[in-house]
């Protein structure tokens, strides 16, 4: 990465659970490039449990959200916002 490289890796790290009152043994996933007419480079690190996904098609996903009552203003307060990105 510093190099200019292109690669991808796989480390052993150590995680704070969000209270901040644990510690746990986690794998993260970096991938790196550089950055094209720049001097520098961008990486993307990633859980490994982000690398494994439910498939379905996007109009499952439209019409489970035409349905979810989270979607709708008037709720925003019990529910706060809900995103949907397809893969």
């Amino acid at each position: 990465m510093i190099n200019g490289e292109t690669g991808h890796r796989t480390v052993h790290t150590l995680v704070k659970s969000q209270d901040e009152r644990y510690i746990d043994r986690s794998e993260r996933s970096y991938t790196y490039a550089p950055v094209k007419g720049t001097d520098y480079s961008l990486a993307l690190v990633l859980p490994v449990y982000s690398l494994h996904y439910i498939h379905t098609t996007i109009g499952d996903t439209i019409t489970q959200a035409k349905f979810s009552e989270s979607l709708q203003e008037d709720k925003f307060e019990e529910y706060g916002y809900t995103l949907i990105a397809p893969r």
